[in-house]
């Protein structure tokens, strides 16, 4: 094992009214642009993906520290 990961802090995002099979259908359609032969360190990652579902679901991008912009 590379090292440990510790749950920090929840962020309420916000709340979706898409219900959970409309969620499943984001995600399966994003499925489709996040591919894992497509990650980029930089612009293509695990927190460009969070941001995109927040908003995708909520109408809100993830916080900019997630990302590390900040």
């Amino acid at each position: 094992m590379l090292g440990a990961v510790t749950f920090r802090e929840s962020v309420p995002i916000g709340e979706t009214s898409l219900s959970p099979q409309e969620v499943h259908a984001v995600v399966q359609q994003m499925g489709r642009t996040y591919r894992g032969n497509q990650y980029h360190l930089l612009q293509m990652n695990c927190n460009t993906f969070s941001s995109d579902l927040c908003e995708r679901l909520t109408g809100r991008e993830a916080p900019a520290w997630v990302s590390g912009w900040l």
